[in-house]
């Protein structure tokens, strides 16, 4: 960011359908997103207005929206675009800033309980083309939560994506730039020049909003209901004009086929009703032919934008930056890129978020907010923050993991829909099926990945519900790779698998091909490695006894840096945003944690650890590691470490013996797995109350857990000779739900965040485990 510090400040884009945040870090406000759910990064942007002071929001809004109660729903982005103020509830007129409010509330709360910091300023995104008196809705919302003018800021969309990409690549004056956002309410075009002042004064802009997310969605839609009349099947897809076609679990179902499509070569769908189904399948190049026609309009309309700008040939243009959920589409992407070079961030839909918290006018003065016209019901006032936001207005705001006003129990299920849960616990007598008609969506990889069941979030009954998902119906070992190093650890990230070897060799293999790639020789005695999104970390000892990281290209394999880090180098943790890697010495008592900058790789501190420290995991929100000490010790309390210091903060009191520590970020609680030669029962704690919310009996002695937050899923592997399994536990129930049989001890697990592809290693194999 440019001479501005952005801490403390959280910037919210309200999308159409869905809203993500970001928030400045550390010293330097590092923008980094906000998982504002449980599930991943958005927050759907739904609100259900009961009154003009009790509203719901997200995943919980839409479920409220198919109850037979008094209210009404609404999306406030897309009521905004339409040129409205406000809506009627009842005999109330409601202020769409009033939506608008619940939302910041939601988003607020939720990244000061992530981030375990307040907000202290807020950041609010708008399309390019909105007049002034739209973006002041936005800002009277965040001044009727509490927050000062001088706190609340504007960004348009575009500026906000340009100045994203701006920070890692420079543009050069006079250079023009397109901002292309594909979202689910339409396609936003807009060109920018960058001004020798640093500014990007806008050129042109175009919007279209036929061209969206859910228009290629319903294409889906109507492809399915031709392709059932063409077999003549007494199945029946609701029309787009149906009002249980509005089901928001259905188009949950559409879009994570639509997002399977734009990696996997084939999605199967199974359609099903009673002891009736079908199943169709349909090809990268059926979709394809779905997409084009959208394909085409859009290349159209930002050629348009193009030549508006003088922009006449590719040349012209330094680059195409792609936002929204479409530019992960091949065929959107290939359109565009031929009529420029095209930008693409790996998380598009967080880019506007992140990129707004890089803008350099956050430290200057508000922009007075103005009068906006009277309403006739309104929130509670609340009187002014000047200082932290730590308790938000009274305005009640519930969301999916709270229970709404009077707890009301779910609608009964249609009696036309099948009951799939795939093995996830509900509550009794609130179980319901997914979609209308009986529609199940299960993707399936032409590889032979097996069919996946898609579930709806559990009814909220006043406990933790879990957003939709793709849920595993049946873990299972998809691909056995032979790996001859003997492995002892494993890590995995953009589709590599990293196997470290007791022969002092990290093997890198290909998890699409299940190949392997390269064998990369360490030397020494290697113990643990981490990885980030370019480099891989090893702690090893050399024959002396001397510790050190090692830094090898995640791509190449070819090694970068060796850095010493003084007697022994054992357990190892990253902070990518920090840019920091910290590995502790000993797993012994007197053990050194040891602080390592890996931009400079050098040692940037040390902080000795009586205790010991058999294992360390960090938060990457709060940048709060934990420390867990050497079993067999007086002393069993965690130890909390402020890494911004790198001094102990604080201790939490813990089981003896445990020798596993695994951190859940968004929910702040650890997993604990006992040592090996006792039963294992799985220890989970609040890491703000220190208390032990639960134990997850396991069985038999077992590997640390691997989290997959964005599935609610945790893994560990049984070491038992003769009980070898690996085991999966609901994160939201704390259950076991499933087990996969094993035909040898595992060494260790890891999950792919992004696809979540669940790798185990044990003695001469990588296993792959899907659904």
């Amino acid at each position: 960011m440019v001479g501005v510090d952005s801490s403390g400040w959280l910037c919210v884009d309200i999308g159409t359908a869905d809203t993500a945040a970001a928030l400045g870090y550390g010293p330097h406000g590092e923008p980094k997103a906000v998982p504002l759910t449980d599930s991943g990064a958005r927050l759907p942007s739904a609100v259900f207005v009961h009154s003009s002071t009790a509203m719901e929001v997200g995943a919980e809004a839409l479920r409220r929206s198919r109850t037979p109660r008094d209210g009404v729903l609404i999306a406030p982005k897309q009521r905004i675009a339409h040129g409205d103020t406000s809506f009627e509830v009842g005999w109330s007129s409601v202020p769409l800033r009033s939506a608008v409010a619940a939302l910041l509330r939601a988003a607020i709360a939720r990244a000061q309980t992530v981030a375990q910091r307040p907000v202290t300023g807020i950041v609010l995104t708008h399309p390019q083309l909105w007049s002034p008196q739209q973006v002041q809705i936005l800002s009277a919302a965040a001044a009727d939560i509490g927050l000062p003018q001088h706190r609340i800021r504007t960004v348009p969309e575009p500026l906000a994506a340009v100045r994203f990409h701006q920070s890692g690549a420079p543009i050069p004056p006079g250079r023009r730039v397109a901002v292309v956002d594909f979202g689910s309410g339409s396609l936003d075009v807009a060109v920018l020049m960058a001004a020798a002042d640093g500014s990007f004064p806008l050129l042109s802009a175009r919007s279209d909003e036929t061209l969206h997310l859910a228009a290629i969605d319903t294409a889906v839609r109507h492809w399915i209901a031709d392709r059932l009349r063409d077999l003549d099947s007494d199945l029946a897809v609701p029309s787009a004009a149906d009002p249980e076609a509005d089901d928001p679990s259905f188009a949950e179902t559409i879009r994570l086929a639509r997002e399977r499509l734009c990696a996997t070569d084939s999605a199967t769908l199974v359609i099903s009703s009673g002891d009736e189904d079908e199943k169709l399948n349909l090809t990268r190049d059926r979709f394809d032919t779905l997409v084009h026609p959208f394909a085409v309009r859009a290349g159209d309309l930002v050629r348009e934008a193009l030549e508006l700008a003088g922009v006449r040939a590719r040349d012209d243009l330094h680059a195409m930056y792609l936002t929204g959920g479409g530019s992960r589409i091949p065929l959107i992407r290939d359109r565009l890129r031929s009529l420029g070079p095209i930008t693409r961030d790996d998380e598009p839909e967080t880019v506007t978020a992140r990129g707004a918290l890089r803008h350099p006018e956050l430290g200057s003065a508000a922009t007075p907010i103005g009068t906006l016209p009277p309403v006739t019901s309104r929130a509670p006032e609340s009187g002014s923050l000047t200082g932290p936001l730590r308790r938000l207005p009274p305005l009640q705001v519930w969301q999916a993991d709270s229970a709404g006003p009077d707890a009301a129990p779910p609608d009964a299920a249609s009696p036309r829909l099948e009951e799939v849960m795939a093995e996830r616990p509900a509550a009794p007598g609130i179980r319901r099926l997914l979609l209308p008609a009986g529609i199940v969506v299960v993707m399936v990889l032409i590889a032979g990945i097996a069919a996946l069941l898609v579930t709806r979030p559990r009814p909220v009954t006043g406990t933790a519900s879990a957003p939709a998902t793709i849920a595993p119906a049946v873990p299972a070992i998809r691909a056995t790779v032979p790996v001859g190093n003997g492995p002892s650890d494993v890590a995995v990230r953009h589709g590599s698998a990293y196997v470290l070897g007791a022969d002092a060799t990290v093997w890198i293999i290909d998890l699409r091909t299940r190949a392997l790639r390269s064998v990369v020789p360490l030397g020494g005695n290697p113990t643990a490695l981490v990885t980030d999104s370019r480099y891989l970390y090893v702690s090893a000892d050399d024959r002396r006894g001397h510790g050190s990281v090692l830094v090898i290209d995640g791509a190449t394999g070819a090694p970068q840096a060796t850095i010493p880090v003084g007697p022994g180098a054992r357990r190892l943790a990253i902070d990518p945003d920090r840019h920091m890697i910290y590995v502790t010495t000993s797993d012994d008592r007197n053990a050194e944690l040891v602080a390592i900058d890996t931009e400079t790789r050098t040692v940037t501190g040390r902080l000795r650890l009586e205790a010991g420290a058999r294992d360390i995991a960090i938060n990457t929100f709060t940048h709060t590691l934990y420390a867990l000490p050497t079993p067999g010790g007086a002393d069993r309390a965690l130890r909390v470490i402020d890494t911004t210091t790198l001094t102990v903060s604080g201790t939490l009191p813990t089981p003896g013996g445990a020798t596993g520590l695994t951190l859940n970020p968004n929910v702040h609680t650890v997993y604990l797995t006992p040592p090996t030669g006792s039963a294992t029962e799985v220890t989970v704690v609040d890491t703000d109350s220190g208390a032990v919310t639960t134990t997850v009996p396991t069985g038999p002695p077992a590997t640390r857990v691997a989290l997959d937050t964005g599935n609610h899923t945790a893994y560990l592997a049984v070491t038992d000779q003769a009980a070898a399994r690996l085991t999966v536990i609901d994160t939201v129930s704390e259950k076991v739900t499933a087990t996969v049989p094993l035909d040898r001890p595992a060494t260790a697990v890891t999950v792919d965040p992004t696809d979540h592809t669940v790798c185990v290693v044990a003695d001469g194999v990588l296993w792959i485990v899907g659904s």
